[in-house]
């Protein structure tokens, strides 16, 4: 596990315009630097980094975030492996943070909170995809909606009806 200080530290470290600059081609706008977007494609740039902020944003498609993220969507590294290729362009060793027992046994604990809530929402959308195949008013309402059945099932659309409301 990597310690959250040193995600901060790292982040403080590196120059978010040195890390995109590597993949993006950036050019000067005022205080910011805008290129194409490298997570769509386009014509003219949307794509805009802030030295200020060690961030990035496109207009165009929404992708935003800093240094790590860029380097987990764009280049297609895990978490662990982008905090590893920035601390070494910036010159650091990644600490890794031992948990104690207690810890562990709080880590697991919430785990099994997790499964446990997973399950209970899983099935919660399991009835409600169950009332909307039964219900023809809710497939009707789909249907003038311009959905299809294929959508429906990609998404996992339910139905529930509030009663007393019309």
């Amino acid at each position: 596990m990597i310690p959250a200080f040193f995600i901060q530290d790292l982040l403080s470290r590196t120059n978010i315009v040195d890390v995109v600059g590597r993949y993006v081609e950036l050019k000067k706008s005022g205080i910011n630097l805008k290129g194409l977007c490298p997570f769509h494609t386009e014509k003219s740039p949307s794509f805009t980094v802030s030295p200020s902020r060690q961030m990035y944003h496109c207009f165009g498609c929404g992708a935003h975030g800093d240094a790590v993220r860029f380097m987990t969507e764009h280049v297609g590294l895990g978490f662990v492996d982008a905090v590893k290729e920035l601390a070494h362009h910036a010159g650091l060793v990644v600490p890794t943070q031992e948990l104690s027992p207690a810890a562990l046994a709080e880590s697991a604990r919430i785990k099994s909170h997790q499964t446990a809530l997973y399950e209970v929402l899983r099935k919660a959308a399991l009835y409600y995809q169950k009332l909307l195949k039964r219900s023809s008013e809710a497939q009707n309402y789909l249907s003038n909606r311009g959905l299809d059945h294929a959508t429906v099932e990609r998404f996992g659309l339910g139905w529930a009806r509030i009663l007393g409301v019309t």
